[in-house]
């Protein structure tokens, strides 16, 4: 070895290593950088999640409105088909021609036979006029008697007439009635003078006949009308414990 080989490897061996240069600001500008980074990465990851949710709701939205309208269309095609379905379950009214129709009998309470059963009291229907009155059914007495008010006999061609008045239970004033004497007999107690007899067609219950009638003026009563055995021979049977047995009679019945 050389001298001056030898001064160099003693230099080289007495030399410390030299530290490395570190720069302070380029790791604070790394530090930030990481931090930014991690901070976007959070955030893409809140986005992808955010995604995912709302991906999901407009798959659930999107489901929901298939079957609404699955639902509507199913409505839409039972109302195309109710107008059917209703004439089908509601046919039309036909209406009946009942002109050339028998009219409906009123409804009678039968005893035996074609007799009748009535009651002390029952409706009757006095024709033309079409009244309807009160009568009384009297077993006790021979005939049948119209208790009327303002009677006034009068002559017409000849014939005796009579003119009075009568007042249905369900009028508001009297009713005028003309008709021509038939008989004329002495009062009994419940008129003075002679008593005037008339023909008059009278309906109790599905039975229309006509009948003798006395004319007897009376101003108040509960009846208008009293029929005695002349009615209730061959016809009916009065039961004393009962009244309006019989439907009253309609003016379009007989």
């Amino acid at each position: 070895m050389t001298v001056a080989r030898a001064f160099i490897v003693a230099a080289l061996a007495g030399c410390q290593p030299l530290a490395p240069i570190v720069d302070n600001s380029n790791q604070e500008a790394l530090a930030a950088l990481d931090v930014r980074v991690g901070d976007l990465s959070n955030q893409v990851t809140s986005l992808e999640r955010t995604a995912v949710a709302a991906t999901s709701s407009h798959e659930v939205v999107a489901t929901e409105l298939s079957e609404h309208s699955l639902a509507l269309l199913r409505v839409e095609s039972a109302l195309a088909g109710l107008p059917d379905m209703i004439k089908a379950a509601c046919p039309p009214i036909v209406r009946e021609d009942h002109s050339e129709c028998a009219k409906p009998t009123p409804i009678r309470v039968p005893v035996t036979g074609d007799k009748l059963v009535v009651g002390v009291r029952e409706h009757v229907l006095i024709d033309p006029l079409e009244l309807g009155l009160v009568a009384r059914i009297d077993a006790g007495t021979a005939g049948n008697t119209l208790y009327v008010q303002e009677l006034v006999e009068f002559q017409r061609d000849g014939d005796n007439w009579v003119r009075f008045s009568l007042k249905p239970p369900t009028a508001e004033a009297p009713v005028e009635i003309e008709r021509q004497i038939t008989r004329r007999k002495n009062a009994t107690e419940d008129a003075k003078g002679k008593e005037i007899g008339i023909r008059l067609r009278m309906t109790l219950a599905d039975v229309t006949e006509t009948y003798e009638f006395a004319l007897l003026t009376r101003k108040t009563s509960d009846y208008q009308v009293r029929l005695g055995r002349s009615f209730l021979k061959d016809m009916a049977l009065v039961d004393v414990s009962k009244r309006f047995l019989q439907p009253a009679p309609r003016p379009d019945d007989h």
